[in-house]
């Protein structure tokens, strides 16, 4: 068996017989992991291109026309064996990358890809990913923030970014596809990520975001309308404070947020952190864009576990119905917790509000239930404020503001039923006289409403 330096030497290489085996040390040297086993092949093999990773093509004369064929033991493909070695922080390897999913798009194995990327650092833009297809991480990135991940991908830079550019795509047309254990940086703060749309776009069918950290973008972490998708075990921040776009005043808030969902049917939310890029005090009060954003038709979904927080929303559900939420905390919001627009028939299990309403003059409420919300059942909701020292650290006394429900006024909201809701000192007083008061918040004159205009909703205590 022969043994070639790299794969530029393998290329100056001829098989003699169909079968010959040799090794080659690297993809380009100094032990990079981008080497491996190659075979000799003729038969069904004669017309096949580089590919630059698993099939590569001597360069002189060839009288079999044969070709250099990798030798891969199960199903991973290690993004090294095509170049990608990662170990410059600014090389762009978007063009290795496509190759690579075109050799295996392109193959008789559409389906069942696992795309392995190993420690370094990578950067790309405007991946589409294929139906089939799973990128991961060599080790899990789970809400870790240090920039020294395992695996650190961020985006390339580009001169003129287009109004949808991302990382990573999946398209309307992608099945069946995930990314895993991925540390993705968007980079906000430099013009690499300044002018990305989102980290990923995140459409299709029966895909999945599993495991990973996509933080520091500039606008929305993941955007898209997935049908039948999961997003489980993720640290999601994006919508950097400040963020120029959007209608403060329009009802979806500009269309913004960390993570943004539009017609998201069947799917589920499961165990993640949701927040925004930035610190608490970088808000303005009346901004109200929600980190978390679901409109277009969110039906039949389940969200579970997730922790929403750090924004000037939390979470903004718009223009759904029937679905399942548990578990969820909605937390240090500069205004609302969570407020609902327009959403029936949602059952809501032990959802926790604590520390919303953070800015000084206090005037928003933990949960907001407005526009037409109809036939919603919230069973053991708390509504509390606690200490923060964090907070206390940013001159925010974290001090109980107004721990309601607002029912908003001519809203037509009807038969939305609480069964048994925990609440701690209902703030009817400012908490803090040298604050600026704020008509209309003064008096709290149920748990759930502040003025005779409001509805009271069905209690069960």
């Amino acid at each position: 068996m022969q043994v070639i330096k790299n794969i530029d030497d393998l290329r100056g290489v001829i098989g003699a017989n169909d079968g010959d085996v040799c090794y080659v040390t690297d993809y380009i040297g100094n032990n990079d992991g981008g080497g491996g086993h190659f075979v000799w092949r003729i038969a069904g093999f004669t017309t096949a291109t580089d590919n630059g990773g698993t099939i590569i093509v001597p360069g002189g004369a060839n009288p079999t026309n044969g070709r250099w064929v990798r030798n891969i033991e199960g199903t991973t493909i290690n993004v090294r064996w095509f170049g990608i070695l990662g170990r410059e922080s600014d090389a762009d390897y978007s063009t290795e990358l496509n190759k690579l999913i075109v050799a295996f798009t392109t193959s008789e194995k559409v389906t069942g890809v696992q795309i392995m990327f190993p420690r370094g650092y990578y950067r790309f833009r405007n991946v589409t990913i294929p139906s089939g297809f799973t990128l991961v991480g060599e080790q899990t990135a789970r809400n870790n923030w240090i920039a020294n991940m395992p695996v650190l991908i961020r985006p390339t830079y580009t001169a003129s970014p287009g109004l949808n550019d991302c990382i990573f795509n999946f398209t309307n047309d992608t099945e069946n596809a995930s990314l895993e254990n991925l540390y993705i940086d968007g980079d906000y703060e430099n013009p690499a990520g300044s002018g990305l749309y989102a980290a990923v776009i995140f459409s299709g069918k029966f895909c999945s975001l599993i495991n990973n950290n996509i933080v520091n973008c500039a606008k929305h972490a993941v955007f898209g309308s997935p049908w039948a998708s999961r997003i489980e075990n993720n640290n999601l921040h994006g919508l950097k404070a400040a963020t120029g776009y959007g209608n403060d005043s329009s009802t979806d808030r500009g269309f913004l947020g960390s993570l943004h969902l539009q017609s998201f049917v069947d799917g589920w939310i499961i165990n993640n952190e949701i927040g925004a890029t930035s610190t608490y005090l970088d808000f303005k009060d009346p901004n109200r864009k929600g980190v978390a954003v679901f409109i277009k038709g969110m039906e039949a979904s389940v969200v579970n576990g997730n922790v929403f927080e750090n924004g000037d929303l939390a979470a903004f559900f718009m223009d759904g119905g029937f679905n399942y939420l548990s578990g969820n905390r909605y937390e240090l919001s500069m205004s609302t917790g969570l407020e609902l627009y327009n959403m029936f028939q949602c059952n809501f299990h032990g959802e926790r509000f604590t520390n919303n309403s953070l800015k000084t003059v206090g005037r928003y409420d933990d949960l907001v239930v407005n526009q037409n919300c109809a036939n919603n059942t919230f069973i053991s909701p708390t509504f509390t404020k606690t200490y923060n020292p964090g907070l206390a650290s940013l001159n925010i006394d974290g001090k109980v503001r107004y721990n309601i429900t607002n029912y908003g006024n001519n809203s037509g909201v009807w038969k939305n039923v609480f069964i048994s809701p925990y609440f701690t000192n209902i703030g009817t007083l400012d908490p803090n006289t040298s604050y600026p008061k704020n008509p209309g918040r003064k008096y709290a004159l149920t748990p759930y409403c502040v003025n005779p205009s409001e509805v009271d909703p069905y209690i069960i205590d």
